[in-house]
């Protein structure tokens, strides 16, 4: 295990307020809501993101039926070792060829539209069995895409032959869903109501309970950080929210839910200010971390887009795809010099910036003392002792200054750096 705080980190350097002091203006807004939307789509033109709500109400068949064989031939060209650590028979992959029922998706598939209403995995096959690359690693299940938090909206293109998974696409991945977490809408306009309402409550803190009512004696569910529901009314003791709820038939239900005035919640998206990113940045420092969302945690690039998702800006799942959004201040090659990289960190904004490399994704924080810091969720780092290399885990929310990992065969931080980007224009 890492010690904590990790090295060159003092307490003094785990509070926004710390790196708030460094910024001239931090509380100037950059960003209008209008500003905003011209960001997401930009940020779309250039990554993975797909509108849930422009997909046509018929898709081509043989399309999705691509989709979904290159996922499993993906995974069966590969050995993966399932739960008891003994690699996955060729007996796992006829079953799981078998449930997808590939032979019943018709030449048009006639779509449907739902939202999530409880938290649930999306998976690249139908199937809860886990798939490590090396035994006992059950941190790491490559069968997991990712999750989903209650109320994101799904097309459902097709169903395994028990019709418990349904193969859908989400806003940034496609993947296997259980059905039983899905409820299907009449059609895309109780979808589209749910999502664009007239007013919305934003979540801003990293857990937020809902209730049935006011005195809170019937739970209904729990919304992560940067999540949005409709706002039907505020009164004096919290806010009266829309909730989705999937009826015994599957359909979609909508019911009124109550969030108490004393949670961690914004009217409308949080001003998009230096100030208010560290600050919504902060509040996840040391939660744990999660691979794809599993443990109902998150990783990497899930804790960056749930952070800039309480300012209203859309951003792609991966750490690959998240380094192409905003502008370019800087990209490199993995040898180019360290000094180089630290007079383009000059340029960055704190909290503006996210910086990172193949398969990481951080927000830069800025410098002291000669040195240059970021926060960022992340598993491990590898330090050198003598002739071994050491890994020290860390598995949460960390600040760490860019030499972590430094002397190690992977490299530092900012050795390994390739990135440095604006999150505005």
């Amino acid at each position: 295990m890492a010690r904590l705080p990790l090295p060159h980190v003092t307490p003094e350097l785990e509070t926004p307020e710390f790196w708030t002091a460094k910024i001239d203006n931090p509380d100037s807004v950059l960003l209008t809501s209008e500003n905003i939307d011209s960001l997401n789509r930009d940020i779309a033109s250039n990554v993975y993101l797909v509108d849930v709500l422009l997909i046509g109400n018929k898709v081509s068949g043989g399309r999705i039926r691509k989709a979904i064989v290159g996922d499993f031939e993906h995974h069966k060209k590969r050995t993966r070792y399932g739960h008891n650590n003994y690699p996955l028979p060729e007996s796992f992959y006829k079953e799981i060829e078998r449930r997808m029922d590939l032979d019943s998706i018709p030449e048009k598939i006639d779509v449907s539209f739902g939202l999530t209403t409880r938290r649930t995995d999306i998976r690249s096959l139908p199937t809860s069995e886990i798939a490590m690359e090396k035994k006992n690693d059950y941190e790491f299940d490559y069968f997991q895409h990712s999750a989903l938090g209650i109320g994101e909206p799904v097309a459902l293109y097709h169903f395994s032959n028990d019709r418990a998974w349904a193969f859908v696409q989400a806003s940034f991945t496609h993947g296997w869903v259980r059905t039983v977490d899905i409820g299907i809408g009449e059609s895309k306009k109780d979808i589209k109501a749910y999502l664009r309402p007239s007013e919305k409550l934003v979540i801003t803190g990293n857990i937020v309970h809902v209730y049935s009512d006011s005195t809170r004696t019937r739970f209904l569910g729990s919304l992560g950080m940067g999540s949005t529901v409709p706002l039907v009314r505020s009164t004096e003791e919290g806010y009266a929210v829309q909730f989705p709820f999937r009826d015994a038939d599957g359909n979609l239900l909508m019911k009124e839910g109550f969030i108490h005035g004393s949670e961690d919640v914004s009217e409308g998206y949080v001003l998009y200010s230096p100030a208010n990113v560290l600050r919504q940045a902060f509040k996840s420092l040391h939660q744990p971390y999660g691979w794809g969302g599993m443990f109902e945690t998150k990783d990497c690039s899930r804790y960056v887009l749930d952070v800039f998702a309480t300012f209203g800006i859309d951003f792609p799942r991966n750490s690959r795809s998240q380094l192409k959004a905003g502008q370019s201040i800087a990209a490199f090659d993995r040898d180019v010099s360290k000094k180089h990289k630290l007079e383009s960190l000059h340029l960055a904004r704190p909290g503006l910036t996210i910086i990172g490399f193949p398969g990481h994704v951080m927000i830069y924080l800025g410098q002291h003392n000669g040195r240059f810091y970021a926060i960022h969720n992340t598993w491990a780092y590898r330090k050198k002792r003598w002739f071994v290399q050491d890994t020290k885990h860390i598995g949460k929310v960390v600040v760490s200054d860019l030499t972590l990992g430094e002397g190690s065969k992977k490299g530092s931080l900012l050795e390994r750096l390739t990135e440095i980007r604006h999150i505005g224009f």
